[in-house]
C-alpha cells in the first residue's frame, strides 16, 4: 500500500527509567502529508525523544502515534521503515 504521510501524535507521555519528572508529558500534534514541523528547544527537552517514539524505536507510556490512521504497532517493522525518512543533526 502506498503511504500517504498523515501523522498523528495524540497525547502521548514518556518519562524516562528512574527519573519522576516526563520529558514529554500530553504532546498532540496533527501532520497532513507535506507539511513540516521544526521542533526547537534547549537540549534535554524532548526532541530526540519525540523521534525514537516516531519510529518506535521506543514506546509512548501514555497515548498513541499513527500514521494514515493506523497505529504504530499495528505497522510491519519494514513498511514502517520504508514510509519514515530521519535526517540526524549529526554528519
Amino acid at each position: 500500500a502506498v503511504v500517504r504521510g498523515d501523522v498523528t501524535i495524540d497525547n502521548i507521555s514518556y518519562t524516562y527509567y528512574g527519573s519522576d519528572k516526563p520529558v514529554l508529558n500530553q504532546v498532540s500534534v496533527n501532520l497532513q502529508a507535506g507539511q513540516k514541523l521544526a521542533l526547537l528547544g534547549r537540549t534535554g527537552c524532548g526532541k530526540s525523544t519525540l523521534l525514537q517514539l516516531l519510529t518506535r524505536s521506543w514506546d509512548p507510556q501514555q497515548g498513541n502515534i499513527s500514521i494514515d490512521g493506523v497505529a504504530l504497532p499495528k505497522w510491519h517493522e519494514a513498511s514502517l521503515r520504508d514510509a519514515i525518512t530521519v535526517v540526524s543533526q549529526r554528519v
